[in-house]
């Protein structure tokens, strides 16, 4: 299991009441399911999302300064139109989507690092 040092773990109480309030609060907001893409510095950041009612499950693809691409699979909740996302190491994704086929926010690495994201949605939009 974790224990009360690791990342998870601290971040283990936001996320249950992230979840507790997904679960009370009213069924209103965007759809985040589909394919996503975002520039960062001149690189392409592209994610893949999965939402089942107010549950959120994805993978989001970063390229690194040597070519390569970082991938983080992720797991949060979506809140009306406002979503938290994380990841097993402790990075966090948090925004919101201001209409069905943008979305914003900031990754926040481990290290505290943030990197600003405005992702356009580039696969089809789910159906009603």
């Amino acid at each position: 299991m974790f224990s009360a040092k690791t990342p998870v773990a601290a971040a283990f109480p936001v996320l249950l009441a992230a979840f507790l309030a997904a679960a009370a609060a009213s069924a209103a907001g965007f759809d985040l399911t589909g394919r996503w893409e975002a520039e960062v510095l001149g690189a392409n950041v592209a994610a893949e999302f999965e939402q089942t009612g107010k549950l959120l499950k994805g993978v989001l693809y970063v390229p690194d300064i040597n070519g390569k691409t970082n991938v983080y699979h992720l797991a949060g909740t979506v809140v009306d139109d406002q979503f938290a996302a994380l990841h097993g190491s402790g990075h966090l994704l948090r925004g919101s989507m201001p209409d069905n086929n943008t979305a914003q926010g900031v990754f926040t690495l481990k290290t505290g690092e943030k990197i600003p994201l405005r992702f356009h949605r580039c696969g089809p939009p789910p159906s009603p």
